[in-house]
């Protein structure tokens, strides 16, 4: 049974009338009973019973280790003491070092180096109080020996609040007698703390939380030792999987769960995924596959785009921490990455064309190149420079994406590599190709469905050559297309409302029919001379006030004439 909340060692004549006076002060004032020696119990050759019931009988130790304090035979077997119950108990010690340095104690040098001395010198002819000795020498060491739990100044009361952080709330001076039934409410009030639910804090009016910062080097073993044990979900598979076993066996076990030859850490991963809603696991995977880290906002453009509310799924995804966001950036660990991908591939695992996602470069030419017929909805892939040799690789897909998968909404590819142009996209009604090196879109390229086209900074001169059935057509962006030299016959897009040529430097010709696009907001800049129609007439009948804005473009051959038109903005 406990006492006392703290058992307080201390040399009395270095610190009873100034430090250790204080602290006990000030741990009164915060409710917390220390035992205190008033009646002088140091006195004989061994521990007085009521000072060794006292060190049984505390929750907490605290150490104030001065420059005396090893001079002191008494002090010295407390402090053995309080080494025997930490042994045996999950009690745990506090040193507090009062005007001296932290490695001298630690290391036993300067006065605990005299001190010692004295005591062995005195000693010497007695074998067993030469034994004790070594023992308080161990005892030192033990209590010295994890540096995270100094404290990193000597101010009274941030002295205390470390020590109510540690006790927690179950100071023995609290009237707990009185409260009945709390320990099941205390226990289940912790297992919903445990969930990383935010709902769970804003119910309770607690509007402000914040991401906890990563541990420094001063208490990275603190952490070992206490976290891994009782993490939640994947660190509590981990650690138990990992401990005490050495380096080769850890880089064996990192291959295995890459591999996802371990089913527990996925089982519970996947506890929070399987708790969400059906259009919210969607954003989840498509997250996992296409973009696990990008752009906040390029990632809600795609789930806008498939349907999805997500304002909501995704604040769904930080509440229960299976995503971040910070700094407009999307975020995720990759051990939930690979839950998602294993949860796509779960029911068939070697047959990719069944797959509701494409990801890997190498799944996505088996699927293509054998002209397979799949079902996916959205089709997107990250090829990196990853092959051996200097040179690219170079994919064929000799198939109509139209006939393969009738289903098929958008492709979303992001290569620096080449492909061979056979490849035919008519079917979906997203394109996004990031780093597209051909000059031109294939002749057989079909946009009578296409509502955006995205060709990022990519090799492209022209888009294509002739007239293209574009009703559709809302978005098309080839800003950094530094190759771009012209701009065709854009008059089918009547709903068109980007157009992002920002960074084309080499633009040199605009069509015409741009000027009667009355929707378009038109983002231009260039930095070579511009050839446009004498006049370029930009107009609108919505409006009968005719406001003329003459500008000149670096070599403009002809003026510019904007009137009323839905053309928002021009860079110059």
């Amino acid at each position: 049974m406990r006492t006392y909340d703290v058992f307080v060692s201390f040399r009395s004549e270095d610190t009873r009338n100034n430090f250790t006076g204080f602290l006990f002060q000030a741990l009164s004032r915060k409710g917390i009973d220390a035992f205190k020696d008033d009646k002088d119990l140091k006195k004989g050759e061994s521990i007085a019973p009521e000072l060794l019931q006292a060190i049984e009988g505390s929750c907490l130790f605290v150490v104030v280790f001065s420059k005396n304090y090893a001079s002191s035979t008494w002090c010295l077997r407390e402090l053995a003491e309080i080494c025997n119950c930490i042994e045996t108990s999950q009690r745990r010690v506090l040193p507090i070092f009062y005007d001296v340095d932290p490695s001298e104690v630690r290391k036993q040098s300067g006065y605990f180096e005299k001190a010692f001395a004295e005591h062995e010198k005195r000693f010497k002819e007695d074998k067993k109080k030469m034994q004790e000795v070594q023992g308080w020498r161990e005892a030192l060491k033990q209590v010295t020996s994890d540096q995270s739990l100094w404290p990193q100044c000597a101010e009274i009361e941030e002295i205390v609040e470390k020590i109510k952080y540690i006790l927690g709330q179950n100071f023995s001076s609290l009237p707990n007698d009185d409260l009945v039934g709390m320990k099941s409410r205390v226990e289940e009030l912790a297992q919903l703390l445990c969930l990383g639910d935010q709902h769970i804090l804003r119910a309770h009016g607690v509007e402000e939380v914040y991401q906890v910062q990563p541990l420094n080097e001063d208490v990275v073993r603190l952490f070992c030792r206490n976290a891994f044990k009782r993490h939640p979900l994947a660190i509590e598979v981990l650690s138990s999987s990992l401990f005490c076993r050495n380096v080769l066996q850890w880089r064996t076990a990192l291959a295995k769960f890459k591999n996802n030859k371990s089913k527990d850490i996925t089982n519970v991963l996947r506890i929070s995924f399987d708790e969400l809603e059906d259009i919210e696991k969607d954003i989840f995977l498509d997250i996992v596959c296409f973009f696990p880290i990008c752009g906040e906002q390029y990632a809600k453009k795609i789930l806008d785009f498939r349907g999805f509310h997500h304002e909501y799924g995704l604040q769904i995804l930080v509440d229960i921490s299976l995503i971040c966001m910070k700094k407009g950036i999307i975020h995720m660990h990759s051990l939930l990455s690979n839950l998602g991908r294993c949860i796509v591939r779960e029911k068939s695992p070697k047959e990719p064309r069944k797959w509701s996602r494409l990801w890997d470069y190498k799944d996505f030419h088996n699927v293509m190149s054998n002209n397979m017929v799949f079902e996916y909805k959205i089709l997107s892939c990250y090829f990196s420079r990853i092959c051996n040799t200097s040179k690219e690789l170079i994919f064929s897909f000799p198939f109509a994406i139209s006939k393969e998968a009738e289903n098929l909404e958008a492709i979303v590819v992001r290569s620096p590599h080449k492909f061979a142009q056979t490849m035919r996209v008519d079917a979906q009604t997203y394109l996004s190709w990031n780093e597209y090196l051909f000059e031109c879109l294939p002749p057989s390229f079909e946009a009578n469905k296409l509502v955006e086209l995205i060709l990022y900074a990519s090799n492209i001169k022209q888009l294509w050559k002739g007239r293209k059935c574009l009703h559709n057509l809302i978005y098309l962006i080839l800003s950094h297309s530094k190759n771009l030299i012209e701009i065709h016959d854009l008059i089918e897009a009547l709903n068109l409302e980007r157009l992002d040529l920002q960074g084309c430097i080499q633009l040199k010709k605009i069509h015409p029919s741009i000027g009667l696009l009355r929707k378009t907001h038109l983002l231009l800049e260039v930095a070579s001379p511009l050839s446009l129609p004498s006049p370029f007439r930009c107009h609108s009948s919505s409006k009968k006030q005719r406001n003329p804005l003459m500008k000149k473009i670096l070599g403009l051959q002809a003026p510019m004439e904007l009137t009323s038109c839905g053309i928002k903005s021009i860079f110059i």
